[in-house]
Order: structure tokens, then C-alpha cells, then sequence
């Protein structure tokens, strides 16, 4: 009997420990739930949050990369209106030449139609240019933009040069 009480008082013992116990492992395991479920709202927010800014860096990119686009456009229509004038000053000289040949001696003329020839061979090469200019790309815009550039300083060159006396106009050419 003695080791029947004993037996009880073990048993007694064990389930008032377990009864403490077990409230106490519920409660680690509430609270590792609570703080996985905290855990994963930080994230959660963590996420719109970059999400957000990844949304405001995209828009700054997409603006600049408008802003960027118009301002090649610009330039390039810019570059399309000053060889449009070169273009004007060209064909006002050549029609000043061909009225000036008309009333020039014989051995001069020889002199105006060559400088008239190259006039409207630097025409043809500007239209070319311009053509070239209107179908550049982002791609090959630098590389456009000397070449064009070099044919008007030519043509500009060349302009000032037949303002002179026609007969000074091939000296010095290459």
C-alpha cells in the first residue's frame, strides 16, 4: 500500500508538472507564432515599401529617358535647319554665278562653270547628308552629326570662297 501511494504521489506529481508545463510550451509556441507572423508583416511591408520606390526610380528613368529622346530630336532638327539655310545660301550663289557668267568674257566662263559644277556637286553630297541625317538613329547620331557637321563647315568654306573673284575659287583645293 505504501508503494501504491507512492505510486500515486509520483503520478500526482507528473501530471501537476505536466499541467504547469504544458501551458508553458503553449505559450513559447504562441509567441514564436505571434513573432513569425510579426516577422513576416515586416516583410510584407518591406517589400511594398521597395516595390514603391522601385515604381518612383522607374518613372524618374522613364522621364529622363523622354527628356533625352527630345533633346536628340531637337538637335537633330536643328542640324536639319542649318544645312536647309546652307542649302539656300548654296543655290543663291550658284544662281548669282550662273548670272554673273552670262555677262563674263569667254576665257572666264570656263572658270564659272567649274565653280558652278562644284557648287552643285557640294548641293547633291548636302542633300545626301540630309538624308542621312533624317534616318540617324540614337545608335549612330555622333557618328552622323561630325559627318554632317564637316560637309557644312565645307560648303561654308566654299561659299566664302566663291564670294571672291571666281578665278581665286579652285586655289588652294586639294
Amino acid at each position: 500500500m505504501k508503494t501504491t501511494k507512492l505510486t500515486f504521489l509520483a503520478v500526482l506529481m507528473c501530471l501537476f508538472t505536466i499541467s504547469f508545463t504544458l501551458p508553458s510550451c503553449e505559450s513559447k509556441t504562441e509567441r514564436a507564432a505571434e513573432n513569425v507572423e510579426d516577422e513576416k508583416e515586416d516583410v510584407q511591408e518591406a517589400q511594398r515599401d521597395a516595390q514603391g520606390n522601385i515604381a518612383e526610380e522607374q518613372a524618374e528613368l522613364d522621364s529622363a529617358r523622354v527628356d533625352l529622346a527630345e533633346a536628340w530630336m531637337k538637335e537633330r532638327e536643328d542640324m536639319r535647319m542649318e544645312l536647309q539655310e546652307e542649302r539656300v545660301k548654296l543655290d543663291t550663289k550658284i544662281n548669282d554665278l550662273e548670272t554673273d557668267m552670262k555677262a563674263a568674257k569667254a576665257d572666264a566662263k570656263e572658270d564659272y562653270r567649274k565653280a558652278i559644277a562644284d557648287l552643285r556637286e557640294e548641293r547633291r553630297e548636302m542633300d545626301a547628308k540630309t538624308e542621312r541625317l533624317q534616318n540617324s538613329t540614337k545608335a549612330n547620331w555622333e557618328e552622323t552629326k561630325a559627318d554632317v557637321r564637316q560637309t557644312a563647315d565645307r560648303v561654308e568654306a566654299k561659299l566664302k570662297k566663291a564670294g571672291k573673284d571666281v578665278k581665286d575659287y579652285f586655289k588652294g583645293d586639294n
